[in-house]
């Protein structure tokens, strides 16, 4: 793992837990992330959930977020969710252009470049998600399609916000298959963010995290590669145990 900075721990709940289930979990992993000393949790419930978990971890660390937020702070936008209306039930960042939302909901690259930019314009921590699919790796599209996918969002940060920048790869391929991507494809994608993150917010130490079935069997060996500073946990972080697993993993790592 790069930098001495701590492990970034985020769940992705998805559209799996309801508002007494989320409630149940977080104050099940509550007791686990109390104390750390290398580790960071940040999770990201279903946005009705939010406040019920906001409430479990207001006088922790623990940061929780939502999985998408809209540009503006209110307006003629319906199902969306504004940065204001997060900030004002607890939440502190979002995620934008997880590739459920590119695929699924056909979010566009400027789409979800537009959502990323106005949210932390309005003061909420983006974690930018991007990633190539099967077909794109194999044609050797990894490089062109990450780039396509970050640029127009990086280049429009303003100097004063690039501390409200992470970025999460996350190879399509690998989310929810079990099938994890080599040291090699790891560390080359993220040597690429890195290399445009100092090239368009000129600072080598934006936070970039890798997501694609990370589970405790597989979490060492994705943090002894170079350049991850933490994961995005999906289908392991609606376990307790394993999400709690993680977290003994982290702090015992190094």
């Amino acid at each position: 793992m790069a930098g001495m900075s701590p492990t970034l721990i985020v769940g992705n709940w998805k559209m799996n837990l309801g508002v007494r289930e989320s409630y149940d979990l977080a104050r099940q992993i509550a007791p686990a992330c109390e104390g750390l000393q290398k580790t960071s949790v940040w999770v990201a419930p279903s946005c009705l959930s939010v406040p019920a978990v906001a409430k479990v971890f207001r006088d922790s660390a623990v940061e929780v977020g939502s999985q998408n937020v809209h540009w503006e702070d209110r307006g003629a936008y319906t199902g969306e969710i504004s940065p204001t209306q997060l900030r004002e039930v607890g939440g502190s960042f979002a995620l934008v252009g997880h590739s459920e939302r590119r695929s699924v909901c056909d979010e566009s690259i400027e789409l979800c470049a537009r959502r990323a930019l106005g949210a932390i314009r309005a003061g909420i921590k983006v974690i930018f998600c991007i990633g190539e699919t099967r077909g794109q790796r194999e044609s050797g599209q990894t490089e062109q399609t990450l780039t396509a996918q970050l640029l127009p969002f990086l280049a429009n940060v303003q100097p004063s916000h690039q501390p409200a920048v992470i970025v999460a790869y996350e190879p399509v391929w690998a989310i929810g298959t079990g099938l994890v991507a080599s040291e090699v494809e790891i560390e080359e994608s993220h040597a690429l963010i890195a290399s445009l993150c100092q090239r368009y917010l000129g600072d080598s130490t934006t936070p970039i995290l890798y997501g694609g079935s990370v589970s405790p069997a597989n979490f060492e060996d994705i943090l002894r590669c170079r350049g991850v500073h933490g994961v995005l946990v999906g289908g392991a972080s609606l376990s307790a145990t394993k999400l709690t697993e993680l977290i003994a993993i982290s702090e015992g790592h190094g």
